[in-house]
């Protein structure tokens, strides 16, 4: 075969994959996004690659994804926030991933390769995991995932050793990337037999590395979810009969998206799991009687149906709702969730259109290219919803108006833009759907607080608290409330209890560090903005307000190099630059300290310190001269 033939193909994918998701180059940061890119600590402070790997902090989101975490980390030292970067680095990846998979079922003789690929590229399913930033794990774990299945069934006929370490490697990259790539030992048990490979003895041996680094991942992401994420709240209880229940719907759903996608919605109705009904149980019922058929047909027609609904349910499996994962208190499905789980399903869908219309040409060409066509169009509309938190929260509203999240999400939004009367309605909206989520109730709290209304603000973070006592945000919130009703004891013991819950929470060590620094207590009040930059380098005010501190213990250098960091990460700060003329000032520095000076006036005409600041500091030159 030609090269020309071997890469048209594959340059014609590329191309169709850019126009369908061009409008995603102009989408912004949406839902996690600001915890995973925008606000993680470990993006920007010293040593923060290191502890990403070996001492990830309680990031309230992040599970052991490490490799995903690094992408983020990367990109924040090569270009800093740049939200259409981040976005083309998803599409690449999921480029990457389609053409991996082209070649991989031309390296192994699939039949259609190019349309079965053309669905991964274009399906609309898959806009989510690409689209939306934070979930990079996704396509990037994709990569690593099918050059893994690549590599092992490489290793399989030329039993070279170095395809084999390869194959194990990329499978540890995979796990390091999402860890709900556990089950891919079972999908190249599946590659296997839908190959037609015999098996031996050293076959099953040569599995048992990939199966123990599947068991440590598992463990892992169990210990993270309990531990830093939220997996043992109660309303993620379930019994082994709702379990059974909610594993026989959700494959159902999924097929019906993978088959007739439309709506897509980012955020699904939360289904009520009814156990005294038998009809719940009917869809396992229903799974379990095709698989037995199939296995019946196994030797004729049902041999690849079988196999292609074994992998698309195993490769589920991490998210049938056996495990308790947080983001099943807010739904039970989503599409980010079928990324790797629709590959088999679209496989095997493609394989039997191309069998169905084999003798057929024109009519199987003409149907693969509508049928493209049409994903293509869905995928590119379904861009525009992500393009910025506003539009995505009302469309999921739209189309799921009892979604509490959307509301609070949106309430958010709109809070973030100085709306506070939109935003309480829909925070309040929230809580009428969901009156058990603490966060609903935080979110109601600070909003009420930006809008003057104290005591409604006090009852609804106390309501949080009840809720779940150890909510750090809430202990913070109040304690920045009751310092401002003069209450400061109480307010400082707020901070702290927000500290033991959470050690890393710049912002409590911020807020702290004011408050005894109000005190007259500059040692504590250093100690805690000296843990707010640690924790965050960015932190401009902590910065600026640790300078002051060190300025009244005269520690002149200290000061100055705090100012410094501040307008390094804001240089239109004004206070910071007053702040640093004081300091240069007193070192006799008067030059230096009239510019500062000067550019506070500039940034802000009617600062007082800074006009009487510049006024001596003048005199004092011309004194000096």
């Amino acid at each position: 075969m030609s090269r020309i033939a071997l890469i048209l193909p594959a340059l014609s994918l590329a191309v169709l994959l850019l126009c369908a998701y061009y409008p995603a180059i102009h989408a912004g940061f949406i839902m996690d996004d600001d915890k995973h890119f925008l606000r993680d600590n470990l993006m920007t402070q010293q040593g923060g690659l290191y502890r990403i790997w070996f001492n990830p902090d309680r990031n309230p989101i992040w599970n052991y994804w490490p490799i995903s975490r690094t992408s983020f980390w990367i990109e924040r030292h090569i270009w800093g926030v740049n939200a259409a970067a981040s976005h083309a680095v998803n599409v690449f990846l999921h480029l990457t991933g389609v053409l991996i998979f082209y070649f991989g079922l031309r390296r192994f003789r699939v039949p259609h390769p190019w349309f079965i690929a053309g669905l991964f590229a274009l399906h609309p399913v898959f806009a989510e995991s690409v689209t939306w930033i934070s979930e990079r794990k996704n396509s990037l774990s994709g990569v690593f995932y099918l050059l893994c299945i690549w590599s092992y069934l490489s290793f399989d006929e030329n039993r070279k050793g170095r395809c084999y370490v390869a194959a194990l490697l990329l499978f540890a990259c995979a796990l390091l990337s999402k860890s709900s790539t556990i089950m891919l030992p079972v999908i190249l048990i599946l590659c296997r037999l839908a190959l037609g490979k015999s098996w031996a003895r050293r076959d099953f041996l040569q599995l048992i590395p990939f199966f123990l680094l599947s068991i440590i991942s598992a463990f892992t992401s169990i210990w993270f979810e309990q531990n830093y994420i939220g997996s043992t709240a109660p309303d993620l209880e379930r019994n082994f009969a709702e379990k059974v229940a909610l594993a026989g719907r959700i494959p159902f759903f999924y097929l019906g998206k993978i088959f007739f996608p439309y709506p897509l919605i980012f955020i699904y109705p939360k289904w009520e799991i009814d156990t005294a009904d038998p009809l719940q149980y009917l869809p396992a019922l229903v799974l379990t009687v095709g698989a037995l058929v199939l296995m019946a047909k196994y030797q004729t027609w049902g041999r690849y149906p079988l196999l292609g609904l074994a992998a698309f349910v195993v490769t589920l499996f991490p998210v049938l709702g056996f495990f308790n994962i947080s983001g099943m208190r807010i739904f039970y499905v989503s599409d980010h969730w079928a990324y790797l789980p629709a590959l088999p399903v679209l496989l095997t869908a493609g394989l039997g259109l191309g069998i169905l219309l084999q003798k057929r040409k024109w009519s199987r060409w003409t149907l693969f290219g509508a049928i493209l066509l049409a994903c293509g169009i869905l995928t590119w509309r379904h861009n525009h919803v992500f393009q910025s938190p506003d539009i995505l929260y009302r469309d999921t509203i739209a189309k799921n108006p009892s979604c509490w999240a959307a509301h609070s999400s949106l309430g958010s939004a709109l809070e973030s833009q100085g709306r506070l009367d939109e935003a309480i309605a829909h925070h309040l909206q929230a809580i009428r759907i969901n009156p058990k989520f603490e966060y609903l109730h935080l979110n109601l709290g600070t909003a009420l607080h930006k809008q003057g209304k104290i005591d409604e603000a006090v009852a609804y973070l106390s309501e949080a608290l009840r809720i779940n006592p150890y909510c750090a945000q809430a202990h913070n919130n109040l304690g920045f409330i009751l310092i401002e009703q003069g209450q400061t004891d109480a307010g400082i013991e707020s901070y702290l209890t927000a500290l033991r819950v959470n050690p890393e929470y710049a912002q409590a060590h911020f807020n702290l560090g004011n408050a005894l620094l109000t005190q007259g207590q500059l040692d504590r009040a250093i100690n805690h903005y000296s843990e707010a930059v640690r924790v965050n380098p960015e932190y401009v005010q902590s910065h600026n307000n640790l300078g002051i501190a060190l300025l009244r213990k005269e520690d002149l250098s200290a000061a100055i190099s705090h100012f410094r960091q501040a307008l390094r990460y804001d240089p239109n700060n004004a206070d910071a630059h007053n702040n640093l003329g004081v300091a240069l000032r007193r070192r006799n520095e008067f030059a230096g300290a009239i510019d500062h000076f000067r550019e506070a006036l500039r940034i802000n005409p009617d600062n007082p310190s800074a006009k009487i600041n510049l006024k001596e500091t003048l005199i004092l030159q011309d004194q000096n001269q």
